[in-house]
């Protein structure tokens, strides 16, 4: 099987209230309910910058 990858960018605000939080959590939520849809897989997630941004990394096959 072939596979195809994306990556996300994901680069939160450096400073937030808990409720600019919960918001980055929703927008984060949605990024990975969008992906799913398409047929995407989130199979792993990396973090740089001082783990103050990461990486969503998907992976799905690709039709033939």
């Amino acid at each position: 099987m072939k596979w195809e990858y994306k990556t996300v960018n994901v680069m939160p605000k450096l400073k937030m209230t808990n409720k600019s939080f919960d918001k980055e959590l929703k927008v984060i939520d949605q990024i990975l309910a969008q992906a799913g849809q398409e047929g995407w897989e989130l199979v792993s997630n990396t973090a740089y910058d001082w783990g103050t941004k990461f990486y969503l990394i998907f992976k799905r096959p690709i039709e033939e």
